[in-house]
């Protein structure tokens, strides 16, 4: 009797690892479990399929005679993947893809490092979205790891709310392409793309012919809740030029098929034609100093080494967008670290310009006597954007000073930072000339953060 309990245990524990490979993988849509039986053990993939029922049969069984159900033997879906720090694909070891698809390997080798999904999960639980948290795990389960991107924004205003935007890179490192039928077949249970009117067999026929490089869909409160999909975000490769990538964004619905943004990116090298690509556009504060325009879009805590002790990261990337025409713009910085998102989220629009410009550093000596600060001690930090001594122009106000983030998540990424510092993390913002400035300041309009999983 206990030699046949101990073949009946193992034989249980052997079987869990086939079911949970088989029945898995099926589930969500995939076969390579079988197929990786088949070659694994030499055996036809249809005889592994009749003896993973015979399995089946016998665990269940088992599982009455044990008076333990077989839900309580498989993971769970959420569990499947919450303590999963390291991604391995194709041999390379990965935490997390840019917001263009791409490798970002560990900054880090500790095992206690998150992958972006984890952290994606911490920002779930902070927010309170429980659905998105289930419709992340079925994106990864079905599409594979780090194959969805995933942007978390707010507006730049007192009572913002947090928002996503999930994205498909096609032309990224993954071996696996994207199709967008197949993502709305995922989606399904809690989101119908269907209902945007785009044809989706028409993206399919898109990324068959090389001509789509990503594709996106906005997620707020209103589709969480009614599963309705306005548009769907279509975004067209163009030649690129001396630039590292350009791509068209439209957005596609039932009676509209419209150019809403365009962006170019460049390595960090040619941050120069960034900056003339950005003065270029009718949102450029063209008649502020240019110690402030260089400072609060170029945002020199995320480009450059101005303090090479404390930032010694560069981003590996920055994008110009221009978007919705003419109403907007935005910057995108690329492959920066814990610490320089955490400084980005909670400094504000202005980030690091305030030290500088009150500082002197940045002002010539001509200028420097013609910013005034403010008496109130919340308000002392100084921005001088032209000659005048108005303390309108000059004075650097507090909303400069926060992107409106919940203190919260904030709170959670300082308290991460170890579990963090692998990952490399992409960062944005829009902006646009202040109505009645005269191009000499701008007012900022949203801010965002990137990962992947």
């Amino acid at each position: 009797m206990l030699t046949c309990f101990c073949f009946v245990t193992g034989l249980w524990r052997y079987c869990l690892c086939v079911v949970r490979i088989i029945v898995h993988q099926s589930v969500f849509g995939h076969t390579r479990g079988e197929e990786f039986l088949s070659l694994f053990l030499k055996i036809p993939k249809s005889k592994i399929m009749l003896s993973c029922r015979h399995m089946m049969t016998l665990l269940v069984c088992c599982s009455y005679c044990s008076s333990s159900s077989l839900d309580s033997f498989l993971v769970s879906e959420e569990e499947e993947y919450v303590s999963r720090a390291v991604t391995m694909e194709n041999g390379e070891r990965i935490l997390g893809r840019s917001y263009i698809g791409e490798n970002y390997e560990p900054l880090t080798s500790s095992e206690r490092n998150y992958d972006s999904f984890e952290f994606f999960q911490e920002i779930l639980e902070v927010t309170g979205n429980t659905k998105l948290k289930r419709i992340a795990v079925a994106l990864r389960n079905r599409l594979g790891h780090h194959n969805t991107i995933w942007g978390t924004k707010v507006p730049n205003r007192d009572g913002g709310v947090v928002e996503f935007e999930l994205y498909w890179a096609i032309d990224g490192d993954s071996t696996f392409v994207p199709v967008p039928t197949e993502v709305a077949s995922t989606l399904r249970p809690w989101v119908d793309m269907n209902s945007s009117g785009c044809d989706l067999n028409m993206l399919d026929d898109l990324v068959r012919n090389d001509a789509l490089s990503m594709f996106s869909i906005d997620i707020d409160a209103t589709l969480l809740e009614t599963g309705r999909v306005n548009k769907i975000n279509v975004y067209l490769e163009y030649p690129n030029g001396a630039a590292y990538f350009r791509s068209k964004a439209f957005e596609c619905s039932l009676d509209r098929f419209e150019l809403s943004n365009v962006y170019t990116g460049f390595e960090i090298a040619e941050d120069a034609v960034v900056n003339a690509h950005a003065k270029s556009s009718v949102h450029y504060p063209y008649n502020a100093l240019k110690s402030y325009a260089d400072c609060i879009l170029r945002r020199p805590d995320l480009s450059s080494n101005f303090i090479s002790s404390v930032y010694p990261l560069r981003p590996l990337m920055i994008c110009h967008a221009s978007k919705s025409f003419p109403s907007r713009d935005g910057m995108y910085f690329s492959g920066i670290d814990v610490d320089q998102l955490h400084f980005f989220l909670s400094r504000g629009s202005h980030g690091a310009c305030s030290s500088r410009i009150v500082s002197g550093v940045s002002l010539s000596p001509d200028l420097r006597n013609s910013c005034i600060e403010d008496k109130n001690p919340a308000d002392s930090l100084l921005l001088c954007e032209s000659n005048s001594s108005s303390s309108t122009n000059s004075v650097l106000r507090l909303e400069h000073l926060t992107w409106h983030w919940p203190k919260t998540l904030l709170h959670r990424i300082d308290s991460l930072r170890d579990r963090l510092k692998g990952l490399r993390f992409d960062v944005g913002f829009d902006y646009a000339i202040t109505p009645g400035s005269n191009h000499r300041r701008v007012s900022f309009l949203k801010s965002a953060f990137y990962g992947s999983f």
